[in-house]
C-alpha cells in the first residue's frame, strides 16, 4: 500500500526502581507516613528507519546518512534523539492530624534530585492541606501546593538535522505554586426520587514559573504564568442509577512575555446524563450464574466561549451623573477615554490615542486625526465651559438662599 512506511522497532525507553515506606500512628491522632524512592529512566536507540516506498532518497524532507565513499546509507536511518539517562533519588515526610473529629490537617515535604549524564537541581516540594466539616453535609477544603517537572529527554537530547525541535541540554526544571479553596455539600438525601444531590465551588490559582516551551523551533524556558479558575459543579443522583450533572468553569491565565493568555476559552460549560435503560441483565438466568450486565446510555456535552478583552485600543469612560448647575465632561463634549494595553493595566488619557506596546502612557500616534493645536484649544474651550458652569451654579445658589 501506498504512503509513508517507516520502523522504530528500535526505541528503547525505560524506567526501573524501587520504594520503601513506612507509616506511624502517634498519639492525638496523628500519623506519620515517610520513605524514599531512587528509580532510574533512559532512552536509547530512537532511531528510525524509512521503507523503500515513497523513496527516502528523493521523498522525504531530510538527509540521509551516507557511508565513508558518500553513498547513502540503505533505509535512510535517522537519529531523532541523543541516548539519555539519569538516576532520581527522593526522600519524603507526609503528616496528618486530627485534633477534632470534623477537622483535619495534612501536610507533607519531599525533596528530589537527579543524578548522571542529564541531572537537575535538588528541588524541595512542600504541601498542606486543611478540611473542615463546619456543618452537616457541609465541609470546607483549602490546599496549598509545590510542584515541578524535569525537562523531558525529547526537550534537552534532540539530534540535528531530524524531524524534531530543537533541543537544549541546560533547560531548568519548571516549578508551580497553586492554592484552592473549595466548598461542598451533599443534600436531599433519600427525598422521593432523588438519591442526593452534590454541590460544589471552588476557586484556584496556579503560578508556573520556567514554563518549557517551544520558541522559535526550539525548546526553551520562558517567563512566568498565572491562572485564575472558578468553578460550579452539580450532580443529582436518583433512583434507578440515574444521575444528571452541569458544571460551569472561569479561566483567566497571563504571561509574563505575551500577556493575557488566549489560546484557550474563558467560560466552559458543561451538561451530562446517564440512564439505566436495563438492568441486571442475566442475573440468575442460565449460563450467567450471580453475573449480571447492565445497559446505560449516556449524553455530555461541552461548549466553550472566548471574551477577549480589548487591547491596544481606546474606548470612551462611562459619564458620570450630571448633577444640577454643572455640566459633566460627556456633556460639554470634553470626552476622555480608556486606553487599555496587553499585560499591562489601564490609563485614562486626553486625547483618544490609543497606547503604544505595552506601555502604560498615552501617545500621541496617527492613529488620532486630532493635531497637538486642535487638542489644546478643545482643552481651554473645556475649561472655560467649566468656568462659566461653576459660576451659573453658584448665582442659582445665591438665589435660592436670597429667596
Amino acid at each position: 500500500m501506498g504512503g509513508l512506511h517507516f520502523d522504530i522497532s528500535h526505541h528503547l525507553i525505560q524506567r526501573a526502581g524501587a520504594t520503601v515506606d513506612t507509616d506511624l500512628n502517634l498519639p492525638y491522632g496523628i500519623r506519620l507516613l515517610f520513605g524514599g524512592e531512587l528509580f532510574y529512566e533512559s532512552l536509547s536507540n530512537d532511531v528510525t528507519e524509512f521503507d523503500a516506498s515513497p523513496s527516502p532518497l528523493t521523498q522525504l524532507p531530510l538527509y540521509c546518512p551516507v557511508d565513508p565513499s558518500g553513498a547513502p546509507l540503505p533505509h535512510c536511518p535517522r537519529q531523532f534523539d541523543n541516548d539519555a539517562s539519569r538516576g532520581v533519588g527522593a526522600v519524603y515526610l507526609s503528616a496528618q492530624w486530627r485534633p477534632l473529629q470534623k477537622l483535619t490537617f495534612d501536610g507533607g515535604v519531599r525533596i528530589q534530585k537527579g543524578f548522571g549524564p542529564r541531572p537537575y537541581d535538588l528541588t524541595p516540594l512542600y504541601s498542606g492541606a486543611i478540611v473542615w466539616n463546619f456543618l452537616p453535609d457541609f465541609h470546607l477544603k483549602a490546599n496549598y501546593t509545590t510542584g515541578f517537572r524535569p525537562p523531558a529527554f525529547q526537550s534537552t537530547e534532540s539530534s540535528l538535522g531530524g524531524l524534531n525541535y530543537g533541543g537544549k541540554p541546560n533547560l531548568k526544571t519548571e516549578t508551580s505554586q497553586s492554592f484552592q479553596g473549595e466548598v461542598n455539600a451533599r443534600l436531599l438525601r433519600n427525598v422521593r426520587k432523588v438519591r442526593e444531590l452534590e454541590l460544589r465551588i471552588d476557586y484556584s490559582y496556579t503560578f508556573l514559573d520556567r514554563l518549557i516551551t517551544i520558541h522559535q523551533g526550539s525548546y526553551g524556558n520562558t517567563g512566568k504564568r498565572a491562572i485564575h479558575s472558578v468553578e460550579g459543579y452539580a450532580k443529582l443522583y436518583l433512583n434507578g442509577d440515574h444521575f444528571l450533572q452541569a458544571s460551569y468553569t472561569y479561566l483567566y491565565g497571563t504571561q509574563s512575555d505575551s500577556g493575557v493568555q488566549r489560546n484557550v476559552p474563558n467560560h466552559w460549560f458543561s451538561l451530562g446524563a446517564s440512564f439505566n435503560v436495563i438492568k441486571h441483565i442475566g442475573k440468575n438466568k442460565r449460563g450467567f450464574g450471580d453475573v449480571a450486565f447492565d445497559v446505560n446510555t449516556n449524553f455530555r456535552s461541552t461548549s466553550s466561549a472566548r471574551t477577549a478583552p480589548m487591547t491596544s485600543a481606546c474606548r470612551p469612560r462611562p459619564a458620570r451623573r450630571r448633577r444640577r448647575g454643572r455640566p459633566t465632561s460627556r456633556s460639554i463634549g470634553c470626552r476622555r477615554w480608556r486606553c487599555c494595553s496587553s499585560g499591562s493595566g489601564c490609563a485614562f488619557c486626553a486625547s483618544g490615542s490609543p497606547l503604544t506596546g505595552s506601555s502604560t502612557t498615552c501617545s500621541t500616534s496617527t492613529t488620532s486625526t486630532r493635531t497637538s493645536s486642535t487638542t489644546s484649544r478643545r482643552r481651554r474651550r473645556c475649561r472655560r465651559r467649566r468656568r462659566r458652569g461653576s459660576t451659573s451654579s453658584r448665582r442659582s445658589r445665591t438665589i435660592r438662599s436670597v429667596a
